[in-house]
């Protein structure tokens, strides 16, 4: 009952994000994705710090490096789906961006299968396979590669995969996933103010705000989507996804 109020919760966030990033659209998408690197980790810290948990991330710097290589590879994915997302606000292509939504449980159920040995009975393929038949006659009906969708749909699948595979908590490791990816965020936001290009410090108010927001709905959002995929076989998820694209049309 708790997994599925956390992964609605999750999916709800997600289905709005588009009316967030319309309010940036005027700001480079990179820009836009660096500022959410950094805001949602000064947040998960700051959550970390009231939680008294800032010791679990030493210990994985430390002591796990399989973990921190997972970490790694999940922030990697992770910072290709926000991109792509971003980039597709801002480009007038939220509804190819929502069209990953029908896409993405599909993946998980297909990663499932694959890397975790999950079974579906007769009824569930049956139901996979008619939300294929859906979706190809979407992407045909397309006239185009829907590229925006089908990469949206495999880097949050294999992300969710890999997070699954680290079994730690969602806030922990949102946090070193950002910690990594820091670096590369800060640096490029150093770069543009250098050049006197920076939204933040250079720009109005009105987008400043956005850009702290959606950083800590990002925090929110991922945290309450992780604790799902722990507990969740990926075939359990399989309707969240499209509710968020409802919210989207």
């Amino acid at each position: 009952m708790l997994g599925g109020i956390q992964a609605a919760m999750a999916f709800l966030i997600w289905g709005t994000f588009p009316l967030m990033f319309k309010q940036v659209e005027n700001i480079a998408a990179v820009e836009v994705l660096a500022h959410r690197i950094i805001w949602a980790l000064v947040f998960v810290m700051l959550l970390l710090t009231a939680q008294g948990r800032l010791s679990t991330i030493k210990a994985i710097f430390s002591d796990n490096r399989q973990t921190l290589y997972l970490l790694l590879l999940s922030a990697l994915f992770v910072s290709v789906n926000w991109l792509v997302f971003i980039w597709a606000v801002a480009h007038e292509k939220v509804i190819e961006a929502s069209l990953g939504y029908f896409i993405n449980p599909l993946v998980n159920v297909l990663l499932g299968v694959i890397f975790l040995g999950e079974r579906l009975r007769l009824v569930q393929w049956t139901a996979v396979a008619i939300a294929l038949a859906g979706v190809l006659v979407l992407i045909f009906s397309h006239g185009l590669v829907p590229w925006v969708a089908l990469t949206l749909a495999l880097t949050f699948g294999l992300y969710g995969l890999i997070r699954k595979q680290t079994q730690i908590g969602p806030v922990t490791g949102l946090a070193i996933e950002t910690l990594l990816l820091f670096p590369v965020a800060a640096g490029y936001i150093l770069f543009l103010l250098a050049y006197g290009d920076e939204s933040f410090v250079t720009g109005e108010s009105g987008p400043r705000v956005w850009l702290v927001f959606v950083g800590i709905m990002t925090t929110y959002r991922l945290c309450c989507l992780q604790p799902v995929h722990a507990r969740s076989g990926y075939q359990h998820l399989e309707s969240l996804p499209i509710s968020a694209r409802q919210y989207n049309f």
